[in-house]
């Protein structure tokens, strides 16, 4: 051990002690409350030439994070959005 990179940085001697060594194994977050930022992207549309000016600016939001995972929430999974003023539940269909 040593000059080699790929050496472990501690020794274990069971398979528990492998599990709570594994570096991607964190604590889960138990926050509720996430601060994310709207941005803006141009709205896709067709190509024309008679077009001259820029499709417009809508707002976009994206979510990730190992704590949609942690609040039951599964990749590919159908979700309902229900849109209130200034408010967004997000639930499971």
């Amino acid at each position: 051990m040593g000059a080699n990179p790929y050496d472990p940085l501690t020794t274990i001697n069971s398979h528990q002690e492998s599990i709570m060594a594994d570096a991607d194994l964190k604590a889960f977050d138990t926050r509720s409350t996430r601060t994310v930022t709207i941005q803006e992207s141009r709205r896709w549309q067709p190509y024309s030439p008679r077009r001259r000016t820029n499709p417009p600016l809508v707002p976009w939001l994206k979510l990730s994070g190992r704590w949609l995972e942690h609040a039951g929430f599964k990749p590919r999974q159908r979700l309902k959005v229900e849109v209130q003023h200034e408010r967004l539940v997000i639930t499971p269909v």
